[in-house]
């Protein structure tokens, strides 16, 4: 007799038993990254508006509204990964890229995002 979950996305593999254990780890450790990107995002998009609203003479404006769309950026492309829809895994490899800019932390979430994130790209389609 075959178990069907009826709550399981219609993407999602039909059991976690057509997934290697590796791909499984990877799949979970990009979900954990994702999670950092919105927080990484919700830092930026806070920093960016003590940027903006505090007197910053030596801070253009500019910079404050480019950290604020990266931010912003980085939390949406997450929310799309985390809801596996098919613009998230696109827009999160883009902000990827970017995010390698930002060192330390956003040079290690982003080089292991990008460096994994092929291995699981069937669940995303």
């Amino acid at each position: 007799m075959s178990t069907v979950n009826p709550y399981q996305s219609p993407s999602a593999p039909k059991s976690t038993s057509e997934r290697s254990p590796q791909q499984m780890r990877i799949a979970r450790n990009i979900r954990a990254i994702c999670i950092l990107y919105i927080v990484l995002g919700t830092i930026f998009v806070l920093g960016s508006i003590g940027m903006f609203l505090g007197d910053t003479g030596e801070i253009p404006k500019w910079a404050a509204c480019l950290v604020f769309v990266l931010g912003l950026c980085g939390i949406i492309s997450a929310l799309g990964v985390l809801r596996r829809r098919t613009w998230g895994f696109p827009f999160c490899q883009v902000v990827s890229g970017v995010y390698l800019l930002s060192f330390p932390i956003g040079t290690i979430l982003g080089a292991y995002f990008l460096l994994n994130i092929r291995k699981v790209k069937d669940d995303f389609r």
